[in-house]
């Protein structure tokens, strides 16, 4: 079984990622963390509240929650777990950390979507992913499939057609 990383932005659009992981990969099962990336708070006061902060958590929609359900239902026999994670901090060897101790395979990059940052303190980790070395599948969405308005579930349901 594969553990895929994607990064998101907690959009509808960027599921068409995981609709391509589950394609990409239908004859194994894989395991899929879609990982949105934070910087760390700037004031003390924040710091010392962040383990009791779960203010970030807000940023997962139940649109992009109800997605993931769909995207599950779909490929029952390819996708066994998807989960969404949030990496709090920047820098190469933070990532590599995680990478390794979620004991991830490979991240999937689509080289044709720009991330929407959810949050003041989100931001877009692709220079970040690529400085680490670790194996990466760079996707090409067709363009309907980023095009599509992010209008909930119609967003995702349209890009399947």
């Amino acid at each position: 079984m594969k553990h895929i990383m994607v990064p998101t932005d907690f959009s509808i659009r960027s599921l068409n990622v995981v609709r391509y992981a589950a394609a990409q990969f239908e004859k194994e099962q894989i395991k899929i963390t879609l990982l949105h990336f934070m910087e760390m708070p700037d004031s003390i006061t924040d710091l010392l509240m962040l383990p009791r902060d779960s203010s970030h958590l807000k940023l997962i929609r139940p649109e992009f929650r109800e997605g993931m359900s769909l995207l599950r239902n779909c490929y029952p026999l390819g996708i066994e777990q998807i989960r969404t994670d949030f990496l709090i901090g920047k820098g190469r060897r933070l990532l590599k950390n995680y990478l390794a101790h979620q004991k991830i395979d490979s991240v999937l990059l689509a080289e044709n979507y720009d991330m929407k940052m959810p949050s003041r303190r989100s931001y877009d980790p692709v220079n970040l992913i690529r400085s680490t070395g670790w194996p990466i599948v760079n996707v090409q969405l067709p363009l309907h499939a980023i095009s599509v308005a992010d209008t909930g579930m119609a967003g995702l349901l349209l890009a399947t057609g």
